[in-house]
C-alpha cells in the first residue's frame, strides 16, 4: 500500500507540473528573486509592447500593469465587453479590465481579471501572469502606468471566495473604496476553476 500511494503521489506531482509548467515556472523564478539571484528578465525587463483594444479611439487609452512582489508584468487589456467567453479570449492579450469597473486612477475601483495557470499548449503568453497572487500580502506595491504617468498602488488585503454561491458577497464589500483602488482577480487555487482569489490595493 506504501508503495502504491508512494508513486501515485510521485504521478500526481509529475502529472501537475507538466499541466501547470508556467505556474511552477513562476513559482521557481519567485524562490530564485526571494535567494538574491538575478533572474533577469523576471523583474528588469521593459513593459511590453501596446495592445489594441476594442474601445473606440476616442475612449481607448493604454495601461499597463507592473507588480514587482512576483515579477508579473502585462497590459491591460481595455475590453468593453462583458461577455464571459470575450473576456477569457481577451485574456490571450493580457489582463483585462472589467468593464463595469472604474478605470485605473479614477475614483472606485478597477477589477482587473488575469489567468492563474493554463495548460502547456495555451497560446496566449499570458497564462500565468497571475499565478502568484496569494503571495501578495498588505504594503506589497502594484504599478500601473497609463501612457502619461505611473499610479502607485498599495496591498491592502486579499480573499478568496466563491463566484458561484449566490450568499459570497465578500467582493462587493472589497469593492467599496471613497478613493481609488484596484482589485486583481483570478481563478483558485492554481489549476482549477473552483474559487477565486481577490487582491485589493488602494492608490497612493
Amino acid at each position: 500500500m506504501k508503495k502504491f500511494l508512494k508513486y501515485f503521489v510521485i504521478f500526481f506531482a509529475i502529472t501537475f507540473a507538466i499541466f501547470n509548467s508556467r505556474f511552477v515556472a513562476a513559482e521557481f523564478k519567485f524562490w530564485l528573486t526571494k535567494k538574491g539571484v538575478d533572474v533577469g528578465l523576471v523583474l528588469n525587463s521593459t513593459l511590453v509592447p501596446v495592445v489594441k483594444t476594442t474601445l473606440p479611439v476616442a475612449e481607448a487609452r493604454e495601461f499597463f500593469l507592473e507588480i514587482p512582489a512576483i515579477g508579473a508584468k502585462a497590459p491591460i487589456v481595455l475590453e468593453s465587453s462583458i461577455n464571459p467567453d470575450i473576456i477569457f479570449n481577451r485574456l490571450e492579450d493580457g489582463v483585462v479590465h472589467y468593464a463595469d469597473s472604474a478605470l485605473p486612477g479614477e475614483k472606485g475601483t478597477a477589477i482587473i481579471l488575469g489567468h492563474s495557470s493554463a495548460y502547456p499548449w495555451y497560446k496566449g503568453k499570458y497564462g500565468s501572469v497571475f499565478a502568484l497572487l496569494g503571495k501578495l500580502r498588505p504594503g506589497d506595491e502594484i504599478f500601473i502606468n497609463n501612457g502619461n504617468k505611473t499610479l502607485k498602488y498599495k496591498v491592502s488585503e486579499s480573499l478568496i471566495f466563491n463566484p458561484f454561491a449566490s450568499k459570497d458577497n465578500r467582493l462587493a464589500v472589497l469593492e467599496k473604496t471613497d478613493g481609488s483602488s484596484i482589485i486583481l482577480v483570478s481563478c483558485w487555487p492554481v489549476g482549477t476553476a473552483y474559487k477565486r482569489i481577490a487582491v485589493r490595493a488602494d492608490l497612493l
